[in-house]
C-alpha cells in the first residue's frame, strides 16, 4: 500500500472513530445553535441592513461547519487525485 493509500485508509478509519463522532456531534450542536439564533426574535428585530448582514454571517458559518464536517472526505479526494497541481487544503474553498 502506498503512502497516499495509507493516508486515505487512516482518514476513513478516523471518520469511524469515537473521537471524530464527538467532533461531529459538537459541530451539529453548533449548527443547531446558529439556526436558533437565525430564527430568534432578536435577529428579526434588527434594522433591515443589519439583519441581512447578520443572517449572511450565520449562513457562512453554517456552510463552513458543513465543510469542516466533510473535511476528511475532501482530503481523501485530493489524495485520490495526486496529479492535482493545486494542493489547497483550505476548508473554506
Amino acid at each position: 500500500m502506498n503512502d497516499s493509500q495509507s493516508q486515505q485508509e487512516i482518514l476513513k478509519q478516523g471518520q469511524l472513530s469515537e473521537f471524530w463522532q464527538i467532533i461531529v456531534q459538537f459541530i451539529r450542536e453548533s449548527k443547531e445553535h446558529l439556526r436558533q439564533e437565525q430564527r430568534s426574535q432578536d435577529l428579526k428585530n434588527l434594522p433591515a441592513e443589519q439583519y441581512k448582514l447578520e443572517n449572511e454571517l450565520i449562513l457562512s458559518k453554517l456552510e463552513y461547519l458543513d465543510k469542516l464536517t466533510d473535511y476528511p472526505n475532501t482530503i481523501i479526494g485530493w489524495l485520490q487525485n495526486p496529479d492535482n497541481e493545486d494542493r489547497n487544503y483550505d476548508p473554506y474553498q
